[in-house]
């Protein structure tokens, strides 16, 4: 009597060590299965996070040269500007300097006839 006592309770420990095992497994498959559906959901949405990113920054990029290229183009443009009003006022200060050493030789002519005239 002992003996089948003890071959049902290991009988029943047995069973139960296999349900265990098969419950333990089941869970197991299913926490991988969900881990693995929310990690998928975060490379998603990691994925369409760059994605987005990236086009941004490619926009950015386009942008910034169109600008960059307004920016020369509009220094090129003053420096231009620049150097005309340069040579226009080197132009004009040579020309009032010309008309400098005329009128001193008018007032140095005038100056002489006034006292030759005396």
């Amino acid at each position: 009597r002992l003996q089948e006592a003890k071959a049902e309770l290991a009988e029943t420990l047995l069973s139960s060590a296999r349900e265990t095992t098969e419950r333990a497994e089941r869970f197991a498959s299913s926490e991988v299965a969900r881990f693995s559906s929310q990690l998928s959901e975060v490379v998603d949405a990691l994925h369409s996070q760059v994605g987005a990113h990236s086009r941004h920054l490619s926009e950015a990029t386009e942008r910034w040269r169109g600008e960059l290229k307004d920016v020369k183009r509009n220094a090129d443009a003053a420096d231009g500007i620049a150097r005309e009003s340069m040579d226009a006022c080197s132009r004009r200060l040579s020309s009032l300097a010309e008309g400098a050493i005329r009128m001193r030789h008018d007032i140095g002519e005038v100056s002489r006839e006034a006292k030759d005239a005396r």
